[in-house]
């Protein structure tokens, strides 16, 4: 069965994390997992150097590395349960009905959602991580995005209940299958919102607006189309302002 997965750690938007996952928990009807990782870039596991040459007086410091490497970990696995205790305590505030599950692993967060991506229903994490500082996005989400083909929701903020959304629309087939995607979800049942496209205006590409429009009327929502000429990169962020959208939909590395 599809899952809700919430990538939890020890940062600030760990909560608007929690907060998103119980939206989509009550739009989706999806049980949720809330997932920590321990990164093995920052809790390494000690090297095997049995049969190592030379290691001579060296070895005794090795062992006594390898303890204290094994001690962090612990300690580290052992302050991973304060966050997902947290997250499970948040949602049942927020209403969810079903339990949600936790799982905890010491890996890469890339390698452990690959391996999770078959049950994955929607991803939700983070801009930043604990470890990315307070500004930008962090380390690890351009990654995560290029990788998994599912979608993924980003907290950027504390979280406010989406009540307009914004769908940038290019044209594409990708584009177009995310819309059923989403229709089909009733994920946007009953909002208000738009479709932008960024380019020059044509019969063409009107028509291909006002499909994709129909699609989500189809689902409930009350659905305005624009065409503005300009660049994605500017033109977007412009109007995700001016609309006043809590949610802005759009594709990813022709892909997700």
């Amino acid at each position: 069965m599809s899952k809700i997965i919430a990538c939890i750690d020890g940062s600030p938007l760990a909560g608007s994390v929690c907060d998103h996952s119980a939206w989509l928990a009550h739009r989706l009807a999806l049980p949720i997992t809330l997932l920590h990782v321990l990164e093995r870039s920052l809790y390494p596991t000690s090297p095997d150097t049995s049969g190592a040459i030379g290691l001579g007086s060296r070895e005794h410091l090795l062992e006594e590395l390898a303890r204290l490497d094994e001690q962090r970990a612990r300690l580290a696995r052992a302050d991973g349960e304060a966050p997902l205790a947290g997250a499970l305590q948040r949602l049942h505030e927020r209403g969810v009905a079903t339990a949600p599950t936790t799982l905890q692993r010491h890996d890469y967060l890339a390698d452990t959602l690959r391996e999770l991506e078959a049950e994955l229903g929607v991803l939700v994490i983070g801009k930043r991580g604990e470890h990315s500082g307070s500004r930008g996005i962090g380390s690890q989400l351009e990654t995560v995005v290029r990788m998994l083909h599912k979608p993924i929701l980003v907290c950027a903020a504390d979280f406010i209940e989406p009540r307009r959304f914004l769908v940038a629309y290019d044209g594409s087939e990708t584009t177009h299958q995310g819309l059923l995607r989403v229709a089909k979800s009733l994920l946007l049942s009953g909002l208000e919102g738009e479709i932008l496209q960024v380019g020059d205006t044509t019969p063409a590409r009107l028509a291909g607006l006002e499909a994709a429009a129909d699609l989500l009327r189809s689902c409930g929502s009350t659905v305005t189309t624009h065409l503005v000429a300009g660049h994605p990169e500017e033109a977007i962020p412009d109007r995700v302002h001016a609309s006043r959208a809590d949610l802005l939909v759009m594709g990813a590395y022709s892909h997700s």
